[in-house]
């Protein structure tokens, strides 16, 4: 089984606790105990927190006036590094001399627009009483807020978008390796409007954080369910389900329902020079017609989205006869569907392997995403890209793509590749504007 373990920051010291190397070696090797039990026969992923680690790391470094004080990003990793060694060291006191541990730096992606930065909420350094806070908040400028009876700083603390070492992680922890990452959340980072990645400050939850790495560890299809009728297709909201599956590493496939009520010839075209896996299906649905999906879930953890209406449920409950997910029909006065299920639950397959059915979505933002990232979903035209100007979003006419095509003749081979980047823009373009399609 894989286990993904998230310390909290005090757990590793305590409200109240001095500072004290000492005092985080101790309750760290009490962690450390714990863990060891459930090691044997387990894939182990460690995450924490560093609140009060990286509140006083902030202290120690405004305190030094020679240089302007170090980011919060910055800082971040620099917790990484420190608690990861003591909880390296503990555990591995505590198992088999061959068993393997490593601390991966890991830098995670947030929106830039992330409301989170203009109300800063997450507690981090010691805790003062009022007139304390109070002096600091002058002195620093920075956001103090109650905790408890006591008072803490407090940053911005921007959701998760994308953990960008989830390769390497997932590379140790399937060759046997207990993996410490995600320390404190992660190390807040983001593209600015020019497509440039730097350091953010700010401090990710590391609840939210920890329940990224699970996902993004386990997953290994996203399964996109849409109507072919009642309710019809959103070709925009399924592109950008396909850039999400792309840019996490998952492979993607489109399941088309209800195709009793209308057939497939009119979007087949449009995603099929993806080279995606393509499964149409219509009612009444049956062993025979589900033998395709069937082959493609098994012995794999599946995450089904759509919108609703679509039979993300009804598939489920076919696949799956204990499952009894709820379903709806769809209105007849906004053509849209009834959102019958209202969180995500994890069902075993018969046979071996797992759906994630979640609810229906009626939006999904990609803004955050650089073109950059969507085009690495498009290898063939990768030659292309890297004759094309710094910083290009593939769109306007500075873009070097169409000379390069052009430049390939315009046989069987060009045809492909200019479908194909027909296929890249239309997903680009599919990040602009409204979320909801």
């Amino acid at each position: 089984m894989r286990i993904v373990i998230a310390l909290g920051g005090n757990a590793l010291l305590q409200r109240g606790q001095p500072m004290t190397a000492d005092n985080q070696r101790a309750n760290i090797r009490t962690a450390a105990e714990c863990i060891a039990e459930v090691t044997p026969g387990n894939e182990i992923i460690i995450a924490h927190g560093n609140g009060p680690q990286v509140g006083l790391l902030a202290l120690q470094a405004a305190a030094y006036h020679d240089v302007a004080p170090y980011p919060l990003d910055v800082l971040g990793a620099q917790t990484e590094a420190m608690i990861g060694y003591v909880i390296e060291q503990e555990l591995g006191n505590l198992l088999p001399a061959e068993q393997s541990l490593a601390t991966l730096l890991t830098m995670i992606e947030v929106d830039r627009d992330d409301p989170a930065f203009d109300h800063p909420t997450k507690p981090i350094g010691p805790v003062y009483d009022r007139e304390t806070a109070e002096r600091l908040k002058a002195a620093s400028g920075c956001a103090i807020a109650p905790d408890g009876d006591k008072f803490r700083r407090v940053v911005a603390s921007p959701k998760p978008k994308r953990i960008f070492e989830i390769g390497p992680i997932r590379s140790l922890v399937e060759q046997g390796t207990i993996v410490i990452c995600a320390g404190g959340g992660g190390i807040p980072t983001m593209y600015d409007k020019h497509g440039h990645l730097h350091g953010v400050e700010a401090v990710i939850d590391k609840d939210l954080a920890s329940a990224l790495l699970a996902e993004q560890l386990d997953a290994d299809l996203l399964v996109i369910v849409s109507a072919l009728a009642d309710p019809p297709p959103r070709l925009r909201l399924i592109d950008r389900f396909l850039v999400a599956a792309y840019d996490a590493g998952l492979e993607p496939v489109l399941c088309l329902t209800k195709a009793d009520l209308a057939g497939p010839e009119e979007i087949l075209p449009v995603y099929e020079p993806l080279g995606l896996r393509i499964v149409v299906l219509g009612r009444p649905l049956s062993d025979e017609k589900l033998a395709d999906l069937r082959y493609l879930l098994a012995g794999k953890l599946s995450v089904l989205v759509g919108h609703s209406g679509v039979g993300k449920s009804t598939l489920v409950n076919t696949l799956i006869p204990e499952a009894d997910r709820a379903v709806g029909e769809v209105s007849p006065v906004t053509g849209r569907g009834r959102h019958t299920s209202s969180s995500a639950v994890a069902l075993p397959l018969p046979g071996g392997g797992w759906i994630i059915d979640t609810p229906g979505l009626r939006s999904f933002g990609l803004g955050h995403m650089s073109p950059e990232r969507v085009v690495q979903a498009f290898p063939d035209l990768a030659d292309g890209a890297e004759q094309c100007p710094r910083g290009c979003d593939h769109l306007g006419p500075e873009c070097a793509l169409d000379d390069w095509i052009a430049d390939g003749g315009d046989g069987a081979a060009g045809r492909a590749l200019a479908a194909r980047l027909d296929s890249l823009r239309r997903l680009l373009r599919s990040r602009e504007g409204p979320d909801a399609d």
